[in-house]
């Protein structure tokens, strides 16, 4: 198993607020090939293969402000005392999973750093309990998100709002974990280190036994 330092505080922190003010949408757009050079004969044609996954990346982003706003902008009177004390705990849980997602996310860029870029993240920090530590927490804020804003709707339209955004980046989420899995299993299937891990280690949520794998008493 691979041992790395834990990650500076100022890196986290600078994670933090990339995963708090996500801008790879416009950055995509920025990046975006409006030209790709195949034929030197030809020398220049028109490729927007990726457009349509960067605007719909775009617009998700967008909806997503709707169940952000419901959580925080609904005023605190129209809700009893328990939907008021939901709201300010997963507002709490969804700050907490961003945090530990950054974490995630720096301890993997350390590795890379450290080993070359495909190395892959045995057992360091919290990728000792998930194989994929910074998808979870994606997906706990994602549902933090919702039960907090649901627990600020006051109607049912307000309510579809709050769940939907939330909704599609959590199968977002779990179709990218499916796809690194595979590409994974395919990069490193040789790495003995790498299977001994990936038996030993929940795919997601940390203590979950691996299917098929009997718990102990």
């Amino acid at each position: 198993m691979t041992d790395c330092r834990p990650p500076p505080w100022q890196a986290v922190l600078l994670q933090l607020v990339r995963d708090a003010f996500p801008g790879f949408a416009p950055k995509a757009l920025r990046q975006f090939r409006a030209f790709e050079r195949t034929d030197t004969k030809c020398p220049v044609t028109r490729s927007y293969a990726k457009l349509p996954l960067v605007l719909a990346t775009a617009a998700l982003m967008t909806t997503y402000a709707c169940p952000l706003y419901i959580a925080t902008a609904a005023p605190v009177a129209t809700a009893s005392v328990l939907r008021a004390r939901v709201g300010v705990a997963a507002g709490a849980t969804a700050l907490t999973a961003l945090a530990l997602e950054s974490v995630a996310d720096v301890q993997k860029q350390q590795v890379k750093r450290a080993l070359g870029a495909g190395a892959p993240v045995l057992g360091v920090g919290l990728w000792r309990f998930s194989r994929h530590p910074n998808h979870f927490f994606d997906l706990v804020f994602h549902a933090a998100v919702a039960a907090a804003a649901a627990a600020r709707a006051t109607s049912a339209g307000a309510l579809w709002l709050a769940l939907a955004p939330p909704a599609a980046c959590a199968a977002v989420v779990l179709s990218a974990t499916r796809s690194l899995e595979a590409r994974q299993a395919k990069a490193y299937g040789g790495d003995p280190k790498y299977l001994e891990w990936r038996e030993a280690t929940p795919r997601l949520v940390p203590g979950m036994p691996r299917r098929g794998v009997v718990a102990g008493p």
